[in-house]
C-alpha cells in the first residue's frame, strides 16, 4: 500500500531543491506532482511524493537531516492520497486586473463562503508593458458540486467581479 509526504522547501540556492528531487529518487519514491518556482532572490519547491512504507522511512530520515541545514526551509508531513469525487466539477476561474492587496482574499471568499473548494491557485503580478500599471493574473482551480446551477453562479460570480472592476472568467476546467 502506498504512503505518501508532502514536502515544501525554499531556499536561495537553486541546488537545494535538486538535491531534494535527488533524495527523493535515491529512497526510490515517486513524485505524484510537484511545483517549482523563483519567489524573489529564493527558489521554492512543492512535492507530493508515494512510496511503500520502507521508502517513505527512508526518505523522512534524510529530510530530517536536510532541516538541519541552514540555507533551507523545508517542512515535510504524511498525508493521504485525494480520495476521487465524481460529486464535483472542475472549473477554471482568471482574473485579471490592477494589482490590489485584497484580490486574491476577495476571490478566494466568494468561492469559500459558498462551500466551493479550491483546489489550485496561481497568480503573477506583473507591470503592463502598455500603461506602466502594476497588474495582477489569477487562476484558480476550484470544485463545484454537481448540483449547483452553474449558470447561477457564474453570473453572481461575474456580476461580482464586475462590482470590483475585475476582468474575469469562469469556464469548465478543459484537459
Amino acid at each position: 500500500m502506498s504512503q505518501h509526504i508532502a514536502i515544501s522547501a525554499q531556499s536561495q540556492d537553486e541546488m537545494a531543491i535538486h538535491t531534494i528531487t535527488k533524495h527523493i529518487a535515491e529512497s526510490e519514491c515517486f513524485i505524484l506532482d510537484a511545483k517549482l518556482c523563483k519567489l524573489g532572490n529564493d527558489y521554492g519547491g512543492l512535492f507530493f511524493v508515494a512510496g511503500n512504507w520502507r521508502a517513505m522511512s527512508v526518505l523522512e530520515s534524510r529530510l530530517k537531516t536536510l532541516t538541519n541545514e541552514k540555507s533551507m526551509a523545508l517542512f515535510y508531513k504524511r498525508t493521504s492520497e485525494e480520495m476521487q469525487d465524481s460529486s464535483h466539477l472542475p472549473y477554471e476561474v482568471e482574473v485579471c486586473a490592477l494589482n490590489h492587496p485584497k484580490l486574491l482574499l476577495n476571490i478566494s471568499q466568494f468561492f469559500t463562503t459558498q462551500k466551493i473548494s479550491i483546489r489550485d491557485v496561481n497568480c503573477s503580478a506583473y507591470i503592463s508593458h502598455k500603461t506602466g500599471a502594476e497588474m495582477l493574473s489569477l487562476e484558480m482551480l476550484v470544485d463545484i458540486p454537481a448540483d449547483t446551477f452553474i449558470p447561477d453562479l457564474r453570473e453572481r460570480y461575474i456580476e461580482y467581479c464586475d462590482e470590483l472592476n475585475l476582468d474575469a472568467t469562469f469556464d469548465l476546467q478543459k484537459l
